[in-house]
């Protein structure tokens, strides 16, 4: 008679499930490492101003932009925080509820005595 195979732990299920995710991300790295043209852009268009204001010019040729390939959009920078704050607000939630259901401690009242509040 053949044993049953025991369920596979909860983290190889999730180590299998983000691998995926990583492979994709390299790709991002790769665009993070892009640079920031309007950066390089602004920098240059400064040294210009300057120059022509003091009069003293860097020497050799203008440089030109690099193009270093595709950049990430500006408002993907917001996603790490809303992540961050989804999980605060979830991991709040579990503490809370488990410390009301386990030792009876609802911790907003007692916040809510903390403060003064009756």
């Amino acid at each position: 008679m053949k044993m049953p195979r025991p369920p596979r732990p909860p983290r190889a299920d999730s180590a299998a499930r983000t691998a995926p995710g990583r492979r994709r991300g390299l790709g991002g790295r790769a665009r993070r490492r892009a640079g920031v043209a309007g950066q390089l852009a602004e920098h240059y268009r400064r040294t210009a101003r300057v120059a022509a204001m003091t009069g003293i010019e860097r020497g050799g040729p203008a440089p030109v932009l690099p193009s270093r390939g595709r950049e990430f959009h500006p408002i993907l920078d917001l996603v790490p925080a809303i992540v961050g704050a989804v999980g605060l607000i979830f991991v709040s939630a579990v503490v809370w509820l488990s410390l009301k259901l386990s030792l009876g401690i609802d911790l907003i009242a007692e916040g809510r005595k903390l403060l003064g509040d009756p």
